[in-house]
């Protein structure tokens, strides 16, 4: 049971549930993640750092840029 504060003019800090989709860059690694499963599965660890790298390099700026700015736009809708 949470404990309640002992003094009444103690701050609480209430936040909203995060939401994934107002930050671009958990959009960007799950795009990363998604062409990463998509790749040929290895059980050499090299192979996989390389496959990572790759798929890291793989996501064109314009697709991030597209990210931030939907972020951009979902959190002015909060305000």
């Amino acid at each position: 049971m949470p404990q309640k504060p002992e003094k009444r003019d103690a701050p609480n800090d209430f936040s909203p549930k995060f939401q994934c989709e107002l930050n671009f860059i958990e959009q960007y690694l799950g795009a990363v993640k998604f062409r990463y499963r998509s790749s040929a599965q290895t059980t050499d660890i090299d192979a996989m750092e390389r496959n990572v790298i790759t798929c890291l390099d793989d996501i064109p700026l314009i697709e991030i840029q597209r990210y931030a700015n939907q972020s951009a736009i979902l959190i002015s809708a909060y305000s």
